[in-house]
């Protein structure tokens, strides 16, 4: 969990074209998510919320599968500290977690897109050890 939280603060669709342009897109993902959290306070808002959480997963692997193909293919090497809103998630992800069975529910929202991201780097990896 805490290696996906790092790909989310590093790695931040409609075709950004800059590194700022990622990072400013992922942002505004961050804001719409945090805003879908605030509102949860209990567990049956959370279940309810599923599905919502889950599309809000799917988009910022989306961003963030673009900004690494995107770092691929870039001659520039930029390397990204977390934003306010990265870190603001990150609390409101831990505020979740503390409602019984929130961390069970959130990773099973997030899994599917994890899942997608996951099999990227991994192709990524043996495309570099071949290349080596």
């Amino acid at each position: 969990m805490k290696k996906l939280f790092i790909i989310f603060l590093v790695l931040l669709g409609c075709n950004p074209s800059s590194y700022e342009d990622f990072q400013l897109e992922g942002d505004a993902h961050f804001r719409k998510m945090l805003n879908t959290l605030k509102c949860i306070q209990d567990r049956q808002q959370l279940l309810q919320a599923q599905p919502i959480l889950r599309q809000h997963f799917e988009d910022l692997v989306d961003l963030m599968i673009a900004a690494r193909k995107f770092q691929q293919n870039s001659l520039e090497s930029k390397e990204f500290y977390p934003s306010f809103y990265s870190i603001a998630l990150k609390e409101e992800l831990k505020r979740l977690y503390e409602i019984e069975g929130g961390r069970e529910i959130v990773e099973r929202a997030q899994k599917q897109a994890f899942l997608r991201l996951g099999t990227l780097e991994r192709q990524i990896a043996k495309k570099q050890v071949k290349a080596r």
